[in-house]
């Protein structure tokens, strides 16, 4: 049976401990939410608590531009924007360099990562998870990412892994000819449990693969050559019944 919870606010966010305590770290269970966050709480050109904004050096048209804006689906709907044509590598090039938007606890291991973007572009967008600054010998991430633009390779849907100390961008799973469609809402939804890995975009499963390279991390957005996205409602929650996860939880 759980304990009870504490909740404690912290500016826009509250941070909940759930479940009980292993050492001084909260243990989260299964359906224990890990993060959740729809922005509305912030105002425009406003910079959300808690996420750490990083550019790949190796990218140009830097640096990027992250920040709240309304979203004008109604007047207290906002979203967070990348608004730079930050970019680099990409076509001819198995590596496609931009920026990130971080959150989360690198102890992290079985979720559910779910949020919703918008475009008016046509490049590339990520989205990371497991993503770990001491798994693989340094910075690594699983990402499922969208391309559109010919020019740049799309359009396609590919899940890959990346470990910087490495060198290495591997392709685990890959779908030619489908991507995101801009000017409209996309869903997409992550599920990791143990190897496993699940991608739904839009309501319909597009990958079901296992790969136990990684096995814990933070989630992450990415923008390669993007100008003007916004990411919105997102969530993410624990899965593992049966085995406690360690770290923070962020819930607006």
């Amino acid at each position: 049976m759980k304990a009870a919870r504490i909740i404690i606010g912290i500016g826009g966010l509250v941070l909940i401990t759930a479940g009980c305590e292993l050492g001084n770290q909260p243990v989260y269970y299964g359906g224990d939410i890990l993060l959740q966050e729809d922005f509305n709480d912030y105002q425009d050109w406003d910079q959300p608590d808690d996420w750490e904004f990083i550019d790949d050096f190796e990218a140009s048209n830097g640096p990027s531009s992250w920040f709240i804006s309304n979203t004008w689906i109604d007047y207290y709907s906002m979203a967070l924007r990348q608004q730079s044509d930050i970019g680099g590598g990409g076509f001819g090039n198995s590596a496609y360099f931009g920026t990130v938007a971080l959150v989360g606890d690198e102890s992290w291991t079985d979720y559910s990562f779910e949020v919703e973007f918008s475009t008016s572009d046509n490049d590339g967008i990520g989205f990371d998870f497991r993503r770990s600054d001491t798994q693989a010998g340094g910075k690594s991430y699983y990402r499922l990412m969208f391309m559109n633009d010919s020019l740049n390779g799309g359009p396609f849907i590919k899940l890959l892994y990346y470990s910087y100390m490495q060198g290495q961008t591997v392709v685990l799973a890959q779908k030619n000819d489908e991507t995101y469609e801009p000017g409209v809402w996309n869903a997409v939804k992550i599920t990791v449990v143990g190897s496993s890995i699940r991608c739904d975009f839009n309501g319909s499963t597009i990958f079901n693969i296992t790969d136990s390279r990684l096995t814990h991390g933070r989630i992450g957005l990415f923008c390669f050559c993007e100008y003007g996205i916004d990411f919105d409602n997102v969530l993410v929650t624990a899965l593992d019944e049966g085995s406690p996860t360690n770290g923070n939880s962020l819930v607006d």
